[in-house]
């Protein structure tokens, strides 16, 4: 009887694992919200075209989506006046939004923000 309740969580702790591997779901699970200038955070790194961004946030199924406000920004912090705005939801259990701020064409800040609880 014990060797299938520990084959049962072996199972269950590699599928764990395998699960929060995903970098779009350890920030859904975490709630997690933030910003980046420098490096790389889901697959897109600043300083990149904007169209090589979306493009790998296509490939995860994250669409882009227009806004909804004249508001030049994202999550209520304004972009610089130069900039253009890209916002990208995932539909998904992770429920969460990307924003991309591009300059000329290339990426200079990304934000995000996951919430799986959000209706």
């Amino acid at each position: 009887m014990r060797k299938p309740a520990a084959i049962f969580i072996a199972i269950a702790f590699a599928l764990l694992a395998l699960f929060l591997a995903d970098e779009f779901s350890r920030a859904a699970i975490a709630g997690s919200s933030g910003h980046i200038e420098r490096g790389r955070r889901f697959g897109i790194t600043v300083g990149e075209s904007r169209e090589t961004a979306a493009s790998a946030l296509r490939r995860r199924h994250i669409e882009s989506v227009e806004p909804t406000s004249d508001f030049h920004g994202c999550f209520l912090q304004p972009a610089p006046p130069e900039s253009e705005v890209s916002l990208y939801h995932d539909n998904s259990w992770r429920k969460g939004v990307i924003c991309l701020i591009t300059v000329d064409d290339k990426v200079t800040m990304i934000r995000w923000h996951y919430d799986w609880l959000a209706p």
